[in-house]
């Protein structure tokens, strides 16, 4: 059977040629009809290639050279997103292993690992931080306005060429080739900067309606505090730590900068007019459930670590058979309490109430503290608003174990916990408060997602047209 040779699957291979499957790939219709839209825009259209001035990577450091009393901030790959740098929680490097700085209207490129291809503008407020080495600076000439590039290489049509560009098999890696060969439509560069004023106040919006929904759930936490009589202080790294005996026999002993902040948080707890006792009096910390009721055909709940939100108490449900997860996983029942024990996921403030669970039982990621409700004079809405505090997480640290980036939170913090419990019906309210703010946060946020798209959408339109 003869090819065709107008189908767009079909090209030219003299016998000889050593093909890979990037060659393949590389001219896929996806890539080929995108291409196309790019030359049909009414604007100059030209590879980057002759456009990068300087062209570098970050430098290489280790943990031990990250302290905070440095005054040189590092950007690294999760500070890069799309089209903007977040430099909220940007870390503190030793000023005299900086090689290189970030400047303004540069573009910063996420070379390797999650989010490779990734890229953003340095603002004037980014201007003269330190990157790491999986972070490439790119400066271009006076023809590219960087925010304006910034904005069309996060666009679907720029970023699906960017990823075509990288190569690389399980680990992907974009090189200096990868952004050279990127084709892009070029106005001048005023009209660059006119089209970049559709991103620039839509992202405005976006971070305003995002920060309003954050600070509603902030208050709605300060709240319940300030009803139970509770005033936490702000973390503070301290060097020394003191310890009365009587503690040293309940937690055990602990030497890291939290630890001091650890005890300050449970002496709070502890002379509260609603201290109860620890918490393992009230809830049973990693329980069993009872697995003869299943057989391997039985649908269960499952749920890894990243189906999981942070603070919001959201948890996106997978269903499987039970016999695929019998083994190796974390198993927990409707109504438990899932608390992640693991960096940074416990920080982050990982977990969720089961009570919306699909199915009786459920397994998780092995990452999690199990709780279940024991007493009646508990609501676990109202010990998951405690737990998920971001005093009551940064406290957490002070009982760290184990190795740097694999440390865990122990089952002794939890059973040790000092719990604070006002008449059930106050929790209820109080609890109920925070889940309400919750909720109006989530539909403000869902707004400003989809304004924010609407406008990176309008970009595009303007242009590339249709």
């Amino acid at each position: 059977m003869t090819p065709d040779a107008n189908d767009p699957c079909v090209f030219a291979v003299k016998r000889g040629d050593i093909l890979s499957r990037f060659d393949v790939t590389y001219a896929l219709p996806k890539y080929t009809n995108l291409l196309e839209r790019i030359h049909q825009s009414a604007f100059f259209c030209d590879t980057l290639k002759d456009h990068i001035c300087v062209f570098e990577s970050g430098f290489n450091y280790e943990q031990s050279d990250i302290e905070s009393s440095q005054t040189t901030q590092l950007l690294r790959t999760q500070n890069v997103k799309p089209i903007f740098i977040y430099d909220q929680n940007v870390s503190y490097v030793l000023t005299t292993k900086v090689r290189t700085l970030t400047v303004e209207n540069d573009l910063l490129f996420v070379r390797v690992g999650a989010g490779v291809g990734d890229c953003a503008f340095i603002g004037k407020d980014q201007q003269g931080m330190a990157f790491s080495d999986n972070v490439l600076r790119v400066h271009f000439d006076n023809n590219i306005y960087g925010p304006f590039l910034a904005a069309f290489l996060s666009t679907n049509v720029g970023k699906t060429l960017l990823m075509r560009q990288i190569k690389g098999s399980g680990k992907p890696v974009i090189s200096r080739e990868s952004i050279e060969k990127q084709v892009v439509p070029l106005p001048n560069f005023e009209q660059q900067k006119q089209l970049f004023k559709i991103i620039e106040q839509s992202h405005c919006s976006y971070k305003t309606k995002l920060q309003n929904a954050d600070d509603d759930i902030i208050l709605a936490r300060q709240q319940i505090l300030e009803q139970v009589g509770i005033s936490f202080p702000d973390y503070h790294p301290s060097l020394y730590s003191y310890f009365r005996l009587g503690q040293i026999k309940e937690i055990g002993l602990y030497c890291n900068p939290h630890s001091a902040y650890l005890n300050v948080i449970f002496s709070k707890l502890h002379n509260s007019p609603f201290y109860s006792g620890v918490l393992e009096d009230f809830v049973d910390i990693n329980p069993i459930i009872n697995k003869t009721r299943l057989n391997d055909s039985s649908d269960v709940s499952f749920v890894p670590m990243p189906a999981v939100s942070e603070k919001t108490n959201q948890v996106v449900y997978e269903q499987k058979e039970y016999k695929d997860v019998k083994t190796g996983f974390t198993p927990f029942q409707r109504g438990d309490l899932l608390w992640a024990k693991i960096t940074p996921c416990m920080q982050n403030g990982k977990s969720f109430l089961a009570d919306s669970m699909p199915t009786e039982y459920g397994f998780g990621s092995t990452e999690f503290h199990v709780l279940r409700q024991k007493s009646e004079r508990i609501y676990m809405p109202f010990l998951w608003v405690l737990l998920s505090d971001e005093h009551i997480l940064e406290a957490a640290q002070g009982m760290f174990s184990g190795s740097a980036g694999q440390q865990r939170v122990p089952d002794t913090f939890l059973k040790k916990f000092p719990i604070i419990l006002p008449p059930i019906e106050v929790q209820k309210e109080l609890a109920n408060e925070v889940m309400k703010a919750l909720d109006q946060a989530k539909r403000t946020k869902e707004t400003a997602e989809l304004e924010w798209a609407e406008a990176k959408a309008q970009f595009e339109k303007e242009l590339l047209g249709e």
